[in-house]
């Protein structure tokens, strides 16, 4: 479905951002989350830098999806060994950047293979006071025991106030094609797009 993804800027400078021209769908979630390895799949490539050290990912990355919309690569949050400096300046950063008007949808990865955690109920209620419609991503669902994963799944959701169903998601790195395949169809859903 995605048949031409290109990384067209880099930056932690709002003032460098590129101009708004497309709907951007920007991944939040803490450090080490898996959002490089979420974007790799999804994206069928390896863009993004993978590592077991959480906070790697230190700007704002934008992808162009089929020269359609923008899917947004954010800095982890919550990574306690960051210095102080730079974790204040991600905060302007974001807060800037969720000014942006083509923004109307964000993606939020939460780790289901752990329990909820204070600052992505926190975070999520940011997004939504922000207006902005929230997409919950569970990732490393390969890490939960498939006997538990449903009740796992239900007890996550449960503790965020989102109503639909639709926009809670499964994610995990063995994805087959076919399951990849249809998470890249739900991006071109949720914007409308054929």
């Amino acid at each position: 479905m995605f048949k031409k993804v290109e990384l067209v800027s880099k930056t932690l400078q709002t003032n460098c951002l590129i101009q708004e021209s497309l709907n951007e769908i920007p991944l939040v979630g803490r450090s080490n989350v898996g959002k490089s390895t979420f974007l790799n799949k999804i994206l069928k490539r390896k863009i993004a830098r993978v590592s077991k050290t959480p906070g790697r990912t230190r700007s704002i990355d934008f992808y162009l999806i089929d020269e359609k919309f923008y899917i947004v690569d954010l800095p982890g949050f919550g990574y306690a060994k960051v210095g102080w400096d730079l974790k204040e300046k991600w905060q302007k950063v974001m807060a800037n950047y969720f000014k942006r008007k083509s923004i109307t949808h964000v993606i939020h990865l939460i780790d289901s293979s752990i329990p909820v955690q204070k600052i992505d109920l926190e975070v999520s209620q940011w997004i939504s006071n922000l207006g902005l419609i929230e997409i919950l991503l569970f990732t490393k669902t390969d890490k939960v025991k498939k006997t538990k994963l449903k009740h796992q799944l239900k007890l996550l959701s449960e503790k965020f106030t989102i109503p639909v169903e639709f926009e809670k998601i499964e994610f995990s790195k063995n994805y087959s094609e076919n399951q990849i395949f249809a998470l890249q169809e739900k991006f071109y859903s949720v914007l409308g797009f054929e």
